[in-house]
């Protein structure tokens, strides 16, 4: 065999990457030469987590934030044996508020007919969004419970396969136009995404009070970094942080990668013209699909093997705005936690608690967090509009350190008019004539490069199964393996990417997690 700089590369450092490495090491241990390479300067992906001044001990999840214990068994087990703090993540109760088609109710109150804003047929009154949407799948597939994930791709509906409807042509096909609305606009994100492969989206389970969320204390971007700090437990100089991969080539039995390094600083990374070449038999890929594409590799390229598998999934255009306020002022409205959901553009509206609330919280810092909006798809371009305004620059507050900025570095700019936008509509979500002004802010849009989006959907109309099978090791015979949420059957989870990532490591030599 030609000599290589490294037995295994790992390109990416989200939490796909971070987790190969990691296995990779607990595995192998020093046996194998293991690399994990990262384009920024940053641990984590598009799991995100930061500090906003004022509130030490709140962290505004930019990226993923949750998971489910209960239905997620590989983060489950992992965060368990990281030993990673933990807290319940609340959805929200029945008191929590909607503003749908300008008329204002409780959310308790969508099975209510005389109150929610819509025209429902007589068997579609009385069912929240979620009872809607399975009320769909169970007249079109009514042994949906007994189905394994394989045979979803033999079911035939409305004569034709499953997987060659767009969910939201299904929906539109068994729902009336008025309950139709509904979905779409008080289903939250489980909805309001492209119109993706009705496989995909299904099977439906309604996420409701008996779904159990959790998150991790100090941030999800916690799991990734601990995965890391593992994996250099084992090669302390296995970290290669500010390396760009630009170019694959196959050298006999080794693929021959060629980076460029970058520099990174306030939270933007820039090319430098300068690189560097790592030889190393086997290759990992733990790479978003905007990022995949932008390499210089022969399959990906047009004609190539790849180019068709990988253009499959649709990249899910997102972001989220948090805003910093003194006090909790939610909190007389009778709002503790969770969401309160609008048509508006800023669908989706979290409240995220108050620093004095915290644990080792100053009990007079009454600073409190809120996402003001958790937006995909349709009303992005929205907020798009208002990114060449002039930057929101916040106000000093008491317990903001003194030449402190009230408004962190990013490299996405929260503006002026975006606050004053969504000031106006959580003011109206509230029914509040002035609520209180923020004193910080931070923005995140995941349609930048290298993500191209927060989570990704596979397209409608195609039979997507081989391909998931395949990508793990997509090219016969050559040990280049390929990982990510985009190309999983979990698409905008953690664990999908932790599923792929498995998929990779059983072609290495490394047994299942659920096996130990």
């Amino acid at each position: 065999m030609a000599s290589a700089d490294l037995d295994i590369a790992v390109v990416g450092g989200g939490v796909a990457g971070a987790y190969t490495a990691w296995r990779l090491s607990r595995h192998f241990g020093a046996a194998k030469s293991v690399g994990l390479f990262e384009y920024s300067d940053r641990i984590g992906g598009r799991l995100y987590s930061r500090r906003l001044p004022g509130m030490p001990h709140l962290v505004a999840e930019l990226g993923g934030m949750r998971y489910m214990p209960q239905s997620q068994p590989i983060i489950t087990k992992t965060i368990a044996a990281l030993r990673i703090a933990t807290q319940d993540f609340p959805m929200g109760g029945p008191d929590n508020f909607a503003l749908l088609r300008n008329r204002h109710l409780l959310q308790k109150y969508f099975t209510d007919p005389e109150k929610v804003p819509y025209d429902l047929s007589s068997i579609e009154r009385g069912r929240t969004p979620d009872r809607l949407r399975m009320l769909v799948q169970d007249h079109l597939i009514p042994n949906s419970a007994d189905l394994t994930f394989e045979q979803w791709f033999d079911v035939q509906v409305l004569g034709r396969p499953l997987w060659s409807f767009g969910y939201w042509d299904l929906l539109y096909r068994v729902l009336s136009p008025e309950a139709y609305y509904f979905v779409q606009a008080a289903g939250g994100y489980d909805t309001n995404v492209v119109n993706g492969n009705a496989v995909s989206m299904l099977p439906i389970q309604e996420k409701g009070a008996a779904t159990e969320f959790k998150t991790l204390t100090d941030g999800m971007q916690g799991l990734p970094l601990a995965l890391v700090a593992g994996f250099r437990q084992v090669h302390p100089q296995g970290c290669f942080m500010n390396h760009l991969l630009q170019a694959i080539d196959r050298q006999d039995d080794v693929f021959e990668l060629t980076f460029e390094v970058t520099k990174s600083a306030n939270y933007v990374t820039q090319l430098t013209d300068e690189h560097r070449t790592v030889k190393a038999r086997q290759v990992v890929l733990a790479l978003p699909r905007t990022a995949l594409e932008s390499i210089d590799w022969a399959p990906i390229r047009p004609g190539g093997e790849l180019r068709d598998a990988v253009r499959m999934v649709f990249k899910q255009t997102a972001f989220k705005i948090f805003l910093g306020y003194e006090v909790p002022w939610w909190h007389a409205l009778g709002l503790q936690g969770g969401r309160s959901i609008t048509d508006m553009p800023i669908r989706q509206t979290y409240y995220f608690g108050t620093e004095g609330a915290q644990k080792g919280g100053d009990p007079k810092n009454q600073h409190s967090l809120l996402m003001a909006s958790y937006n995909d798809t349709g009303a992005v371009p929205f907020w798009k509009g208002l990114e060449k305004g002039k930057p929101f620059v916040g106000r000093k507050v008491p317990f903001v350190e003194s030449g402190a900025d009230p408004v962190p570095p990013s490299d996405c700019v929260v503006t002026q008019p975006m606050v004053e936008m969504a000031q106006a509509q959580i003011a109206r979500l509230h029914v509040l004539q002035n609520p209180p002004e923020p004193y910080t802010g931070v923005y995140q849009d995941w349609s930048r490069w290298p993500f191209g989006g927060g989570w990704h959907v596979w397209k409608a109309g195609y039979n997507f199964l081989g391909v998931l099978r395949s990508m793990p090791q997509p090219i016969a015979g050559q040990p280049i393996h390929i990982c990510g949420e985009a190309y999983s059957a979990a698409q905008g989870w953690v664990e999908g990417a932790l599923q792929t990532a498995e998929d990779v490591l059983g072609r290495l030599g490394v047994p299942p997690i659920l096996q130990q």
